[in-house]
């Protein structure tokens, strides 16, 4: 605690208000990408008595926070425990003042006064469960269709709800993709640079409890240059004769922001309203990298399918890159870091006939017409309302067909 305090640099904790718990939660979210209540915070803090030790995905995002890898690697080079640590890595932890107790008379009046406590608990947090009424969350937007750069104005009225609630952009191109709402405001903006189309939630207790949609059209595919892991991207032109999807190296470096030791991105958006059911539809595109130079960096081609009501992803890659590979959908989350996803990679130094199809309430990809991947899909996609392909500067795409089944 005391670390965190140091970093953030607002004095002793004890002396702490619910604004910096608020502040903390959001400083959090921006570095570790990992969403702590201001309650939760509270309790760690020791601001809210509790019998109960801070979860473990809490644990390592606090300790991450504050430079370490996790909360194993804190543990290890500062020596203090919680429980869990005891089992997993031996250290030893304290003893508390029961050792002390040398009347057993004392013990049982201790023991008695710790089981009222935990019931009172138990009683508060059940009963504040039942009687949060998120009936009377209020929200709602303006200016929600256009052209991108385009400003959303938001409306709400979140007085009545005791815990923090926070506003979901969906936007991982903005620096504040995740802010709080303060119950004493009741209008908040965000800039959407990309076109796209984006579900905008509210969240308390990381539960959505509204949702609304922001579209922002194109006309036409558009092409956008940006670097990985960064979040700034620049408009580019590219040659879209015949149907391909091309950029030429002369027109990347004449930007001027090529930089030699980042990997540049290239975004292909085509934002519309399409006559295409993300629940039954075939997907079909032609692939190659054309880069003419051996480099270090991994080549990939990355679909992205938008509906009403959820999204597909997939990202293939030569074998040597299969890290980069991955698949999500519904809940399932497959990346190339924690699975062997070699089954969608393949020899794109020379063209690759891709498809992506969902049939039957089954996502099935293909790669040379033979399935290399089938899985049930059991949330809903909805109308398509937003198609996108990302790829290295060398990828060029050819043929493309989306259709309903």
């Amino acid at each position: 605690m005391e670390k965190i305090a140091e970093k953030t640099g607002w004095g002793n904790y004890e002396y702490w208000t619910h604004p910096q718990f608020v502040k903390l939660s959001n400083l959090i979210f921006e570095e570790c990408n990992v969403l702590i209540s201001v309650s939760s915070l509270k309790r760690f803090f020791g601001k809210i008595k509790s019998t109960h030790e801070p979860h473990r995905e809490i644990r390592n995002a606090l300790a991450r926070f504050i430079g370490y890898a996790d909360w194993d690697d804190f543990v290890y080079k500062n020596q203090v425990t919680f429980p869990e640590q005891m089992k997993e890595t031996g250290v030893k932890r304290k003893t508390f003042f029961l050792k002390d107790l040398k009347v057993k008379k004392s013990r049982i009046v201790f023991v008695v006064s710790i089981s009222l406590f935990i019931f009172g608990l138990f009683a508060y947090l059940v009963l504040r469960e039942k009687t949060e009424d998120f009936s009377t969350v209020q929200f709602s937007g303006k200016y929600l269709t256009g052209l991108s750069p385009h400003t959303v104005v938001f409306s709400y009225d979140v007085s009545k709800i005791r815990d923090s609630v926070f506003i979901d952009y969906d936007d991982s191109f903005s620096e504040r993709n995740r802010e709080y709402l303060n119950p004493n405001n009741n209008t908040i903006t965000h800039l959407y640079l990309l076109p796209d189309f984006y579900h905008v939630r509210l969240i308390c207790n990381n539960k959505t409890i509204r949702i609304m949609r922001a579209h922002f059209l194109t006309d036409g595919w558009v092409a956008y240059m940006g670097y990985d892991n960064k979040r700034k991207f620049f408009p580019i032109s590219f040659n879209n004769s015949d149907g391909m999807l091309q950029i030429d190296p002369d027109t990347i470096f004449a930007t001027g922001l090529v930089r030699k030791d980042d990997d540049i991105l290239i975004k292909y958006r085509l934002v519309q309203n399409f006559e295409v059911n993300g629940d039954r539809f075939s997907l079909k595109a032609t692939v190659k990298d054309a880069k003419k130079v051996n480099t270090l960096h991994c080549f990939f081609a990355a679909f992205v399918i938008h509906g009403n009501f959820g999204k597909i992803k997939v990202s293939f890659t030569p074998e040597e890159c299969i890290n980069k590979a991955w698949i999500i959908f519904d809940d399932v989350q497959l990346e190339g870091r924690n699975y062997d996803l070699s089954a969608i990679a393949a020899d794109f130094s020379r063209w690759q006939r891709l498809e992506i199809m969902v049939r039957d309430n089954r996502l099935i990809i293909k790669i040379n017409d033979k399935e290399c991947f089938n899985h049930p899909i059991t949330g809903r996609i909805g109308t398509v309302r937003a198609l996108l392909f990302d790829t290295t500067p060398s990828g060029v795409l050819k043929d493309l067909s989306f259709t309903n089944l």
